[in-house]
């Protein structure tokens, strides 16, 4: 990472890479410095650095709102968009996306005529299919191999900045666990949080900033105290789920606690099940880095002989 900085900003701007090398040494950036080494995330980083010094993201979240307000900047010499604009197109590539999560078999390759449903056709100079093609939001890919008429296909320019639109489009919590469920599935409700594809969704949705504390307050409760009502398996993948959680929400008042039970359950009830060892294990490594390995230390050393 710093060698890709070093080049980055070349002799010119010496001072400037450092100053970016400095911050991100931060032992509050643990969880930027593990983001930044795809080496897109780094590119657009630099980019960031160099155009706006500023305070480093804390999360995934603020990490890709920076980016794409650097996206724009980027493409403003060439196809300058007003600010009305970029809000109206970001709140239909939001939509768009969750409509490929939620329906799409495969994930990422999204038709010509199932975008032209939600932003209009690609050759009309006002719709915002077009607009979202001219800026690289969206790029051809291909062909629709089963589509006998050669239709076109596209994919965002790429797949996390389109899981990132979809987080932005979510208003509320209950759109990926019902806020009233009690110990039994609500009928006619949807339960995202156990399929796999909305995972990221759901931890960038944790780490926007515009999103008030007690919604994302609520939402963590509510996995940590989830019950299926028959079994346990559904109640870990929600616990783990949430200890994921709480490196996206870093204000979470029991930070300490759920990431306490993880490893504890990690530790010492995963003997003789796999499943529940990985998952604990993956759950651990994507939260509080810092939390995790201190509580794990604490464990090994009260740990009876």
């Amino acid at each position: 990472v710093h060698q890709f900085i070093h080049n980055w900003f070349g002799k010119k701007d010496v001072s400037k890479g450092e100053r970016l090398k400095t911050e991100l040494e931060n032992p509050d950036k643990t969880r930027l410095r593990d983001l930044i080494q795809n080496p897109l995330r780094l590119t657009l980083l630099c980019s960031s650095w160099q155009s706006n010094e500023a305070n480093l993201p804390d999360t995934k979240a603020e990490l890709y709102a920076q980016f794409v307000r650097q996206f724009y900047k980027w493409k403003s010499n060439h196809f300058p968009v007003n600010t009305r604009q970029q809000q109206e197109l970001n709140q239909a590539l939001g939509r768009l996306a969750i409509k490929d999560i939620d329906g799409s078999s495969s994930r990422f390759r999204l038709r010509e005529s199932f975008i032209s449903e939600e932003l209009g056709y690609p050759d009309e100079e006002n719709s915002l299919f077009y607009l979202a093609l001219k800026l690289g939001w969206l790029n051809c890919v291909g062909i629709a191999a089963e589509s006998s008429s050669r239709e076109k296909v596209y994919a965002f320019f790429h797949p996390t900045f389109q899981e990132y639109f979809a987080a932005c489009a979510v208003d509320d919590w209950d759109f990926f666990l019902p806020r009233d469920h009690v110990d039994k599935p609500v009928e006619g409700k949807e339960y995202r949080i156990f399929e796999p594809k909305w995972k990221e969704v759901i931890l960038l949705w944790l780490g926007r900033e515009n999103i008030v504390k007690e919604k994302k307050e609520a939402f963590i409760n509510a996995l940590v105290n989830f019950k299926d009502g028959c079994s346990f398996f559904y109640d870990y993948q929600t616990y783990f789920l949430a200890v994921s959680g709480v490196a996206e929400f870093q204000k979470y008042l029991l930070t300490e606690r759920v990431i306490n039970i993880a490893t504890y359950i990690y530790c010492i009830d995963t003997q003789e099940n796999q499943w529940l060892e990985n998952q604990a294990k993956l759950a651990l490594i994507e939260t509080n880095r810092a939390e995790a390995i201190k509580k794990i230390v604490d464990l090994i050393e009260n740990c009876p002989q």
